[in-house]
Formats: structure tokens, C-alpha cells, sequence
């Protein structure tokens, strides 16, 4: 991904095989949603989720994972996707791991620093929630 060209040449491999897939699959996905080679789909059952996967796998030269939701809840990039009564709703998503630590306020460091810290948690939170 090191290319300015990856990230097109990603979002044309999965489309082809998105193509040769979905197409030919008897059960379609609810919802399929895709940022370059991350996938959200909403399946039935884990059954299907598997049959999907294989499908993926031997149309392409690629090996894929699977997330399955928790008490209605999945992490998709950075957002967190809640299944509540029959929709969706989002909220950003935060890993177990983070403290919460970014540039000390009283740091001696330019005041444009400081701003470029706290502006992307700002368009985040209001993007994705």
C-alpha cells in the first residue's frame, strides 16, 4: 500500500471479485458495504458468512477473516456499529487498549500542534456518531 495507485488498483480487485461473487451467490447479503479491502456485511447466519468467505477465497488469490457482532455491536474501522430496533446506529470506535494519552495541553510546543491534536477527534466525533 505504499503506491498513490494501491488504494485504486485494491478498490478494483475487490470490486471484481465482489462482481463474480455476489452475482453468482443464491443468498445475497442485506447490506454489503466496502472500504478498499474491509468489508461490512449483514448475512442471516454464520452459515452464509462462511459460504460468502469461501466464495471470496476461491475467486481471488487473497485469504479473508471474519468478525461475527457481540451483543449487537461490531468494530468497523474506526467506527462501532450498533444493531438497534431494526437499523443501525454508529458512535466512534475506541480499542480496549487506548489510555487516552495524546499532547500534553501545557507542553512546549506550537499553539498549531496543539490544534492539530485535538481538531481530528473533534471531525471524528462529529463524522462519525
Amino acid at each position: 500500500m505504499g503506491s498513490p495507485l494501491s488504494v485504486l488498483f485494491a478498490n478494483f480487485y475487490m470490486g471484481t471479485i465482489e462482481q463474480r461473487v455476489l452475482v453468482d451467490m443464491d443468498l445475497k447479503p442485506v447490506i454489503c458495504c466496502r472500504y478498499v479491502d474491509n468489508i461490512f456485511m449483514q448475512v442471516p447466519d454464520v452459515r452464509s458468512l462462511q459460504q460468502l468467505k469461501e466464495a471470496f477465497e476461491q475467486n481471488s488469490v487473497l485469504s479473508f477473516t471474519y468478525e461475527i457482532e457481540n451483543v449487537g455491536r461490531l468494530a468497523f474501522q474506526d467506527v462501532t456499529v450498533t444493531e438497534r430496533n431494526g437499523g443501525f446506529h454508529t458512535a466512534v470506535y475506541t480499542k480496549e487498549t487506548n489510555i487516552g494519552m495524546c499532547l500534553n495541553a501545557n507542553s512546549d510546543c506550537l499553539v498549531e500542534y496543539k490544534r492539530n491534536v485535538v481538531n481530528p477527534y473533534v471531525d471524528r466525533a462529529l463524522s462519525h456518531s
